[in-house]
Order: structure tokens, then C-alpha cells, then sequence
């Protein structure tokens, strides 16, 4: 693979330029292997990655949940999802259930309304993730390997770059949800900027 022999090549160069403690060629060269091996693991991937993202109550939860033919995900007027949802499909027989970032613990669906939405008084921290495991029978998307992330609206957190970066950036697709009677506003331009 094309991938597996460039950082093959750059960790040559690497060792190279080591030996000539080359220390400026060495950071820029090590900035590009760490590229090219996000981009190995995108294209080593067998499913898709689907983000949606907008501001705040623009229907991207509603958008998901049509996709699946089920309402999964938490919706409704204002600020409702306070972190990323990644629905999954899985084979597993305990399905559906669902995981919080850092934990094994399963959850039942249900409790996505609870653990995600932002009305809640309490709720998981900003940038935070819950794993819906859905079953693959249920929803064609699913059964064809694609992940659909939901994410929390790009104007409510000061915090958003640290987001895309830990969710966002090893995405196949990303999806603007907008509101048809409003502009672009400068958040969703920087946002396509940074991803």
C-alpha cells in the first residue's frame, strides 16, 4: 500500500536527518508522517464516517433519526444534544445499548435522552462522546458500515476546535445542516475551514 511505503520512506529520512541533527527538517518531517498516517487509517478503514454539524437547533438530530427510520437521538427546540453521539450498527445480541466516552458500561438506549441532552441538569462534559450501538437489521445505512456522528451545535462552545479535533478530523463526509431561512454564519465557514 502506497501509505505503508511513504512512512516507510519518511522514517528513513527521519534516521537521516537525526544523524545530521537536522532538528528544523526534522519536525516538518515528522509532521507530515503523522498526516500520512491519519490518512492510512482513514483509507484502512472499512466503514464510513458521516459528521453533521451546524448551530444550535438547526434539525441535525432530526436529520439522523430520519436516516434511521427511528428516533433515536435526542431532539427539540434550543440546545438540546450537549455532546457527540455516534450511532453504530453492531451484531451484538445486547443491542441496541450504548457506552459513554471512557466507560464499558452499557447503557440502554433510553438513557441517551438523559445522558446527551443538553436540558438535563446533568449532563456529560462539552466535547464528550456516546457510542449508540444500533442494531445492523434495522437500518440500511448501518448495515453498510456507515457511522453517523451527531454533533453539538458550533456556536455554543468556545471549546469547538478542541472537538473537531478529537472527533471530527478522521471523517469521510461531513454534513451541513442548515436552517433554509438563515445565511452561513461565520462559524460553520470556520468550521469547513478547519476540517
Amino acid at each position: 500500500d502506497i501509505f505503508h511505503r511513504l512512512e516507510d520512506v519518511l522514517s528513513s529520512t527521519l534516521a537521516i536527518f537525526h544523524k545530521g541533527n537536522r532538528s528544523d527538517e526534522i519536525r516538518d518531517v515528522q509532521t507530515f508522517a503523522s498526516q500520512v498516517g491519519a490518512i492510512r487509517d482513514v483509507v484502512d478503514r472499512d466503514s464510513m464516517k458521516v459528521v453533521f454539524f451546524g448551530r444550535t437547533s438547526n434539525g441535525k438530530s432530526s436529520c439522523i433519526n430520519a436516516m434511521l427510520h427511528e428516533r433515536i437521538l435526542p431532539t427539540g427546540i434550543g440546545h438540546t444534544t450537549s455532546c457527540f453521539l455516534s450511532v453504530q450498527g453492531t451484531d451484538s445480541p445486547d443491542a441496541p445499548y450504548l457506552l459513554t466516552s471512557g466507560s464499558e458500561e452499557k447503557h440502554e438506549v433510553e438513557t441517551v435522552q438523559q445522558l446527551a441532552s443538553a436540558l438535563q441538569e446533568t449532563s456529560l462534559q462539552d466535547g464528550s462522546v456516546v457510542h449508540v450501538f444500533w442494531p445492523r437489521e434495522r437500518c440500511r445505512l448501518l448495515r453498510a458500515d456507515v457511522e453517523l456522528v451527531d454533533s453539538p451545535g458550533i456556536d455554543i462552545s468556545a471549546n469547538s476546535d478542541t472537538w473537531i479535533d478529537k472527533v471530527c478530523t478522521d471523517a469521510d463526509v461531513f454534513v451541513l445542516v442548515s436552517n433554509a431561512e438563515s445565511t452561513l454564519m461565520t462559524t460553520e465557514k470556520q468550521f469547513f475551514h478547519k476540517v
